[in-house]
């Protein structure tokens, strides 16, 4: 006999979980008119408007960054994190690509890596809407644009280590932090050579017939 009371319970979690998904659906799409109405706002932050006396604001806090190279480490720490891939849109790409090259260009020093362990490290605020997954973030564009700024000469698997960290935060701003240090590979030799264990029978067993 079913518990009425559980069905009650599944029926109010089925709930929560579907506004869930509908909430981080809307403030992606927030977030996309966000960056397009940024970048309206950007074409008349020139100096031909301001010759009229007027002043227009166009920053935003995720426009923020730190940036260092020191010891053979570049460090840089955006204020917000990657949208996941299933809902991130060209605005989110275009933003992120700005803030990997700000950041790069305010450096005196350009950092160069010929292979490289890149880290990112994500905090979330405790209890968002925004899901806070590690796996399945925008890193790829932020890879390829430190590609483009000449920070790395490839992304190829000999050049690149890739690795992720997820952590909750009480801060309520969210942050990334992209670490990328200088990286000698260290293959198993073992690994590397090693063969299925019934590899050898079946073409035995090949040869045979």
């Amino acid at each position: 006999m079913n518990n009425p009371l559980a069905g009650e319970i599944r029926y109010l979690l089925d709930e929560a979980e579907k506004y869930l998904r509908e909430t981080e659906y809307w403030v992606f799409k927030l977030r996309q008119n966000l960056f397009h109405w940024q970048n309206f706002l950007k074409m008349f932050d020139n100096d031909y408007i301001r010759q009229y006396g007027i002043d227009v604001d166009s920053s935003l806090i995720i426009d923020q960054f730190e940036a260092e190279y020191k010891d053979g480490v570049l460090k840089i720490l955006i204020f917000d994190v990657p949208p996941v891939y299933k809902v991130n849109t060209q605005e989110d790409t275009f933003k992120w690509k700005d803030l990997v090259t700000n950041a790069i260009n305010s450096l005196s020093e350009k950092p160069k890596f010929e292979k490289a362990h890149i880290h990112f490290e994500f905090y979330v605020p405790v209890g968002p809407f925004l899901k806070a997954d590690t796996d399945n973030r925008m890193v790829k564009t932020i890879i390829n644009q430190l590609v483009t700024c000449g920070v790395i000469p490839n992304d190829t698997m000999s050049r690149v280590k890739i690795t992720l960290e997820g952590h909750t935060s009480t801060n309520v701003f969210p942050k990334t932090v992209i670490k990328v240090t200088s990286y000698t590979p260290q293959t198993d030799p073992d690994i590397a050579s090693r063969t299925p264990p019934n590899y050898q029978e079946k073409s035995n067993r090949k040869r045979i017939k």
